[in-house]
């Protein structure tokens, strides 16, 4: 964020001719390091150049203006060196250009949180994110350009509208207009699964369009796409399980981020097998069904589940 901030401050200076020859390279390598660089340098030059900062500043003398100043105040005889005149007169201009730079600056959201994290975007979309998710966007362009980056796993309802909604995941993007899907972001792969709606899953090389209840998985073998998924996949946002003669370890590890809560297992309980539907179920009722179906002993301490 420091660096960033550091280029936007050239950005601004640069309008007003304020850069030296190193500033001046500086900025010209951040530009040709990326398009996206070059799509927030033109944002922040518009936004300056189009305001009535931009246009007071190419109309001051400097002298007539500063004495104008000084006659106003009751000031005859107090002078000031050009400099100083100089860099107060660019330090306004900074100034007023800071409201631009933080707009344009990315908004960070995180989920440190065992229970799922809940966000409204801008336009009106909610996304929400499993614990050590998170996603980044720009606040002030979101109407207009709908991306963000996303790490970890995130569900979306992505509200309608005639601007793409694109979720920028480095070696692929997944791109809707409006829909619900979820992403799950690993080391090692990407896949998106597809509750409603249709999105477009494309790497650098191919692409795939999703219907609902399909999923597509990327990898160092391609994108793979598959007739459909598993429910119990996206129940840590829904609340909705499914399981038939599953391991009590697995039901376990799917169940903890939807309650948010951590658990042990007696090694010789692990691979019992489960057969029970969870609907929206509060903890208590989760814990009172498994209890009676497996006959084992729970011990509900905070925030943790101990199977005896």
């Amino acid at each position: 964020m420091a660096k960033q901030r550091h280029i936007d401050s050239l950005i601004v200076r640069e309008i007003v001719n304020d850069l030296n020859e190193a500033e001046t390279n500086e900025l010209k390598a951040w530009l040709s390091d990326d398009k996206q660089n070059v799509a927030r340098y033109d944002r922040i030059k518009s936004s300056l150049q189009s305001g009535q900062v931009i246009k007071d500043w190419n109309e001051i003398n400097l002298d007539s203006n500063w004495d104008d100043i000084l006659k106003k105040a009751g000031k005859k005889t107090f002078r000031i060196s050009p400099f100083i005149r100089y860099a107060s007169a660019a330090a306004i201009l900074l100034f007023a250009g800071v409201w631009i730079i933080g707009l344009l600056s990315n908004t960070t959201i995180s989920n440190e949180s065992s229970t799922p994290l809940a966000h409204e975007l801008p336009d009106g979309s909610h996304v929400w994110l499993k614990q050590n998710a998170s996603i980044t966007y720009i606040e002030a362009d979101f109407s207009e350009d709908r991306t963000l980056k996303m790490d970890g796993e995130v569900y979306y309802e992505v509200q309608k509208s005639t601007v793409p909604f694109t979720v920028d995941i480095g070696k692929t993007q997944v791109q809707v207009l409006g829909t619900s899907f979820n992403i799950n972001e690993t080391a090692d792969s990407t896949e998106v699964i597809l509750v409603e709606g249709s999105v477009r899953f494309k790497s650098n090389t191919e692409e795939h369009i999703l219907k609902p209840g399909e999923k597509a998985i990327y990898s160092t073998k391609g994108i793979q796409k598959k007739n459909q998924f598993d429910i119990n996949q996206i129940g840590w946002k829904s609340g909705v399980f499914q399981f038939s003669e599953v391991p009590l370890k697995k039901v376990m590890e799917q169940v903890s981020s939807y309650y948010g809560i951590e658990h042990q297992i007696a090694p010789e309980k692990a691979g019992l097998l489960v057969s029970m539907n969870i609907n929206n179920s509060t903890l208590s009722e989760f814990i009172e069904e498994l209890t009676f179906i497996l006959d084992v002993e729970i011990e509900n301490k905070t925030q943790s589940l101990i199977i005896k």
